[in-house]
């Protein structure tokens, strides 16, 4: 059921924000997420410690923390019955002036021929979302969902789960360790979102993603090499710091990507083809570390992403932009901010 949460977020954020301040709102949704994931990391790790010197056996310490975990998520739930219809998606009318089609296209990216918009508008809706996306946007999609599909399955090999395990098998690091050591990860993470916005408004949502996303990965790759725990906690560390900067630029460009008719199959089918892949990846990683090459799951895994980070260097950077290039966009951006930022004062 998560799939189904985080999908509805995602599509609702593009409709309630304007486009010039996706990246920001984006860049501060992930830096909020990896905050409380490292304190829950930090209060879940001491916690179980804690009730294990009480002389609690180690099962029922972590039965705590999944309950107390199921109880937040009742509370999200409760949470979430207290938004309005104000959070809903729009409904995009079928039938479109060329008036107003010209206004939506300024506000996405990849240039769609008009006629192309025009024939899409024109026919009637299927009941598979695949089918109403135009041509460019489909191949668009696919390559997307190739790429997509090879990066979360090496994220499901390299999950944060299967690396406090290979740290626990390699140094038996206890379970108050493991919690500062990803609580501290995920600390370094949500810091290096803060920059993430400024960066893609300087050199793009391409570059910030590939910039960000390839160090992580080399040393994601590097983090079995090391005999002691204090360099490969550093690998750790440096990679978290990097390796989600490129969620909130990735998000805004989905969002810009293809027309706002198109967000709710187009990041669907993402999102589902992303799941799918990872569900994959600790089966891979179970079948290495059973073959005593647990070690080899993340350097297969680091390799895995940067041939990601080539191929969305290769097919998007230089990506045509709807109504002028890519620097023209960031221009017409900052300029908007400046001039947002003028009324202010």
């Amino acid at each position: 059921l998560g799939i189904l949460f985080t999908r509805n977020r995602h599509l609702n954020f593009p409709s309630l924000i304007p486009a010039a301040q996706r990246s920001d709102i984006f860049a501060w949704y992930v830096v909020v997420g990896t905050f409380g994931t490292s304190v829950g990391a930090l209060l879940g790790g001491w916690l179980v410690s804690g009730l294990d010197s009480q002389g609690n056996n180690t099962l029922g310490s972590y039965q705590v923390v999944f309950w107390l975990y199921a109880l937040i998520g009742c509370v999200k739930s409760g949470i979430t019955f207290l938004l309005s219809s104000a959070c809903e998606l729009e409904k995009v009318e079928q039938k479109q002036s060329s008036e107003t089609g010209n206004q939506e296209e300024t506000e996405t990216f990849i240039q769609q021929p008009q006629s192309s918009s025009s024939a899409t508008a024109s026919k009637p809706s299927s009941k598979f979302a695949f089918t109403n996306i135009s041509p460019s946007s489909r191949k668009t999609l696919l390559k997307l969902a190739g790429l997509f599909s090879i990066d979360s399955l090496a994220s499901g090999m390299a999950s944060v789960s299967l690396t406090t395990y290979f740290l626990a098998e390699k140094f038996g690091s206890p379970p108050s360790s493991l919690g500062t050591i990803t609580a501290v990860a995920s600390l370094m993470s949500s810091i290096g979102n803060i920059a993430a916005s400024s960066v893609s408004k300087r050199i793009g949502f391409i570059y910030t993603m590939v910039f960000t996303h390839l160090p992580s990965a080399i040393f994601l790759a590097m983090m079995p090499a090391p005999h002691s725990l204090g360099l490969t906690v550093f690998f750790i560390v440096a990679r978290a710091t990097l390796a989600s900067m490129d969620q909130a630029p990735r998000s805004a460009f989905l969002s810009a990507v293809v027309q706002p008719s198109e967000r709710t199959a187009v990041m669907g089918t993402l999102n589902t083809v992303k799941t799918a892949a990872q569900s994959a990846g600790p089966l891979l990683t179970g079948v290495l570390a059973q073959n005593k090459h647990f070690g080899v799951a993340f350097v297969i895994a680091g390799v895995m992403k940067a041939g990601y980070d080539l191929g969305l260097l290769h097919w998007f950077a230089e990506s045509k932009m709807r109504g002028g290039s890519a620097d023209e966009a960031r221009d017409r951006a900052r300029q908007q901010e400046d001039e947002e930022g003028q009324e202010l004062r």
